[in-house]
């Protein structure tokens, strides 16, 4: 959590219990967040490195850092952008099927 955003956070006045729930939530979000992204993948056993390296994180997070610290381009992250974009079709379609306007 940002301090601008903790600093409105803690003095607005009187909070009701949603906004204390709304900055708990946050803070635990940020946190989580955090942690996420800052374990790296090879710190993890050896046995869970295949699991790991499919996720959806993880390649957001090593092209995200390629991109930052090599300047690399768009064609040298298809493989990356190509499990990204896996996720999301996947996703899309298992929500397609399973959600349901009842």
């Amino acid at each position: 959590m940002s301090a601008v955003t903790r600093y409105i956070l803690t003095h607005s006045g009187r909070r009701t219990r949603c906004q204390r729930h709304c900055q708990f939530s946050a803070g635990a979000w940020s946190v989580r967040a955090r942690l996420s992204i800052r374990v790296a993948a090879d710190r993890f056993p050896d046995a869970v490195q295949p699991a790991i390296a499919v996720l959806p994180l993880t390649p957001l997070i090593s092209s995200l850092r390629q991109v930052m610290l090599e300047g690399a381009g768009v064609a040298s992250l298809a493989p990356e952008l190509g499990l990204i974009v896996g996720w999301g079709v996947v996703s899309f379609a298992v929500a397609l099927q399973i959600f349901r306007w009842e």
